[in-house]
């Protein structure tokens, strides 16, 4: 194989991975959410699509740190697979924890000490179309609240 045809073949190998930081809002219109991310002072792309795990949507503030896929190292065809946001993620888990959480303090956390955490940060939470809620207490319910309201149809 020719040096210039090893090189090309490394710059490829080099570029199929590359971190980047949201710099837009995430056009989320279309069947799958596009951002801008900007991977140094020179490198700039537009509309990169953002995959995430089925069952799972995410809007990406601007600012977040993402990992993409440039697929055959071709840095014209790239696909966020990760992203992280220092200012609003969660920490201090433990192994095994799991959290649901947004940029605005609203949080869903299965805790290894704590059991289920909803933290609404002063939202109201809202259970919409259920047929029947059930709680099932193996030990007592306790609701704390200025006001309980119970109405029948």
């Amino acid at each position: 194989m020719s040096d210039d045809r090893l090189q090309r073949a490394e710059r490829r190998i080099r570029g199929v991975i590359g971190a980047a930081t949201t710099t837009t809002s995430p056009d989320d219109t279309g069947d799958v959410q596009t951002v801008q991310a900007k991977f140094s002072s020179i490198e700039l792309h537009d509309r990169l699509p953002v995959l995430f795990q089925f069952g799972v949507s995410a809007s990406l503030p601007v600012g977040t740190d993402v990992a993409v896929v440039f697929v055959g190292g071709d840095r014209s065809n790239g696909v966020i697979v990760a992203s992280n946001n220092k200012a609003v993620r969660p920490k201090n888990r433990l192994p095994g924890e799991c959290e649901i959480y947004d940029a605005f303090g609203k949080s869903i956390r299965l805790s290894q000490d704590g059991g289920i955490i909803v933290e609404a940060n002063g939202a109201p939470v809202t259970v919409n179309q259920a047929t029947t809620v059930t709680i099932n207490a193996s030990d007592e319910i306790d609701l704390v609240a200025p006001k309980v309201n119970v109405r029948a149809p």
